[in-house]
C-alpha cells in the first residue's frame, strides 16, 4: 500500500525551560528519552516537545516495506542483512533485508542495570563502522550505544559480529557476538551536552557522531540537542576514555532533543527519528553534516507512521524507518529543493 502526502508545516523552534532551579552539577539522570514522555499537563517536560514556527514542505512517498521483524529498540544495516538489537541488550536479530525473512538470533543475558528507575542498557541506537575486526569478516563492528553511568559518562558497546551458514551456499543460520571495546564519552556537562547520546558512524569521512542533549536541569539550554563528531577510536584498545578535548566539531540544532530515537548518516546528511504517538509527535529530523544545520523535520505521524521510528536506514536508495513492528520505505520527491537527496 503506497500513501502520498505532502508535508504540512513543520517548525524549528528553540524551547528554553527556565522555571527548573537545579546547580549546574545538578544533573537529571532519571530524566530519559523513549519512556512514553507524553505531551499531558502532569508531564514535567511537555513545553519541551517540538514546536512549528516556519513552515517546511517536503514531498515523498511512505510506503510498508516489510512487517515480520522483531520488536526492537534500534536497528543497523549493512549490505542486505539488518541487525535489530533489542532493550537491555537481551538479543540481536539478523534480519535479510532482500528476502525479508529473519534468520537467526545472539542471545545475552539481558542487563538490567539502573540508573536511578531506568535500564542502563537501552540500545537506543545501533550503527556500523567502518574497521573490520578481521579482514574475512562478514561486518564491520557494530557500534551499541548505552545511557549514561553514575559517573556521567554514556557510553558505546562496539560488538564483533561472527555468523554461520551450515553450506557456503546457504543464508546465515546461526549468530554469536564478542565484545570488542567499550567507549566512554566525555563527562556530560552543560557546555558540552553530552547527555543521552546516541552514537552513529559517518564511514564515508571516518567519524563518529554523537546526538545528545544538555541534561543539567538548571540551564536555560536544558534538553536542546547537539551534532559532536570525534575520531573513531582504534579497536586496539579494549577501552577508550573520550573527553572534551577529544571532540573534532560540534553544533547546535536548536531544538529540543527529548525523546531522540534511532538515526543513520548517508553521504553528508544526519537523519533522526524523535518522539513516539503518545507524546503527539513523531518527526524525521533531516540535518546536513557539512553546512551544520537542520535542513527540515517531517512530521511522520501526520504521514502515517505511528510506532516509534526506532532505527532508521538507508537501503537500495530509499530511506527506512524500522519502528520496532514493521519497516517504512520513504522516497524523496526528487524535485523538491527543500531537501538534499543524497544519491546511492
Amino acid at each position: 500500500m503506497r500513501m502520498k502526502k505532502i508535508i504540512s508545516s513543520i517548525l524549528l523552534g528553540l524551547i528554553v525551560q527556565t522555571s527548573l532551579s537545579c546547580s549546574k552539577d545538578d544533573y537529571d539522570l532519571d530524566q530519559v528519552d523513549n519512556v512514553e514522555q507524553t505531551a499531558d499537563e502532569n508531564n514535567p517536560i511537555k513545553n519541551n516537545r517540538p514546536n512549528t514556527q516556519t513552515p517546511s514542505f517536503v514531498s515523498f512517498d511512505v510506503s510498508l516495506y516489510a512487517d515480520n521483524i522483531k520488536k526492537h529498540q534500534s536497528a543497523a544495516v549493512y549490505g542486505d542483512y539488518a541487525v535489530f538489537v533489542t532493550d537491555r541488550r537481551s538479543n540481536l536479530y539478523l534480519y535479510n533485508l532482500k528476502t525479508k525473512q529473519l534468520l537467526c538470533e545472539k542471545q545475552f543475558e539481558a542487563v538490567d542495570e539502573k540508573i536511578g528507575k531506568y535500564i542502563l542498557y537501552h540500545c537506543n541506537e545501533t550503527t556500523f563502522g567502518v574497521d573490520f575486526y578481521k579482514e574475512n569478516d562478514p561486518f564491520p563492528l557494530l557500534y551499541i550505544t548505552q545511557r549514561a553511568r553514575a559517573d556521567k559518562r554514556c557510553i558505546v558497546e562496539v560488538f564483533r559480529l561472527k555468523p554461520e551458514c551450515t553450506t557456503p551456499d546457504s543464508d546465515f543460520t546461526s549468530l554469536d557476538a564478542e565484545l570488542v571495546q567499550t567507549i566512554y564519552f566525555p563527562v556530560m556537562t552543560a557546555e558540552n551536552y553530552l547527555g543521552r547520546v546516541n552514537c552513529v558512524i559517518d564511514a564515508k569521512n571516518k567519524l563518529m557522531y554523537s546526538y545528545s542533549y544538555n541534561l543539567t536541569s538548571g540551564d536555560a539550554n536544558y534538553m536542546l540537542g547537539r551534532v559532536t563528531s570525534f575520531q573513531i577510536p582504534d579497536i586496539k584498545e579494549a577501552e577508550v576514555y573520550l573527553n572534551d578535548d577529544s571532540i573534532v566539531d560540534s553544533f547546535d540544532l536548536g531544538y529540543t532533543a527529548v525523546n531522540s530515537q534511532g538515526g543513520c548518516i548517508n553521504d553528508g546528511i544526519l537523519y533522526i527519528g524523535q518522539g513516539m504517538k503518545s507524546a503527539g509527535y513523531i518527526y524525521l529530523n533531516i540535518i546536513d553534516l557539512n553546512d551544520k544545520k537542520v535542513i527540515t523535520r517531517i512530521d511522520l505521524l501526520a504521514n502515517g507512521i505511528e510506532w516509534e521510528p526506532e532505527g532508521c536506514f538507508y537501503y537500495n536508495g530509499h530511506l527506512m524507518i524500522a519502528t520496532g513492528k514493521n519497516i517504512w520505505e520513504l522516497n524523496f520527491d526528487k524535485n523538491t529543493t527543500d531537501i538534499k537527496i543524497p544519491t546511492m
